[in-house]
């Protein structure tokens, strides 16, 4: 955590933002079309030849993990989710980057927009396997000190169980400050 700074954003910077945000937004807006009842006209947008066969290549990549039997069944149950979107993603990156760059087409989504959506969700994959693992370790954790009692018995049952344990996640499992855990540990250190 940083300590306190004067540091404050460029006031060109925020107004360069802020201009951005409502050229953008009225861009959008201006791509609006009605029909004769008021009702919004669709607007057509596909992929580049390009983009289609990347994404043609990511859906099989998950559809492959899918059908593994090494990957867990908490997650292949959050590929499906994927799969509608990623598409989403690469039309919203599309979007935002034609309006920044009048050579990109906003109609035809680029092979680099769909390599971005790929990559945005390789990273809700990862946080989600990350919440599994941590998830998972608490589950163990709480097992462990399931048949204990006082405190320091659960801070001990969890250490001889696996001295690897973070000291404060003990004490976030246990209900302690982190000195404490850190107190009892080196008692048992000392006693053996």
């Amino acid at each position: 955590v940083e300590a306190y700074n004067e540091n404050e954003l460029d006031y060109e910077l925020i107004e360069w933002y802020k201009n951005a945000m409502i050229m953008f937004y009225n861009k959008c807006k201006a791509r609006i079309k009605y029909d004769e009842h008021r009702a919004i006209e669709s607007y057509r947008v596909v992929f580049s030849p390009e983009a289609k066969k990347e994404w043609v290549r990511i859906f099989n990549k998950i559809s492959a993990i899918q059908n593994s039997d090494d990957e867990s069944e908490y997650l292949k149950s959050m590929y499906p989710k994927q799969k509608s979107y990623i598409p989403r993603f690469a039309l919203l990156i599309n979007t935002i980057n034609s309006h920044f760059n009048d050579s990109e087409d906003v109609r035809y989504i680029s092979k680099e927009s769909m390599l971005k959506a790929e990559k945005l969700s390789e990273y809700f994959v990862n946080c989600a396997k990350k919440v599994r693992v941590d998830s998972d370790r608490v589950n163990e954790m709480k097992q462990v000190v399931k048949s204990t009692t006082s405190k320091a018995d659960k801070i001990a049952a969890l250490y001889q169980a696996n001295p690897d344990y973070k000291q404060i996640e003990i004490a976030e499992l246990v209900g302690v400050k982190r000195q404490y855990v850190g107190k009892i540990i080196a008692e048992l250190k000392k006693a053996t």
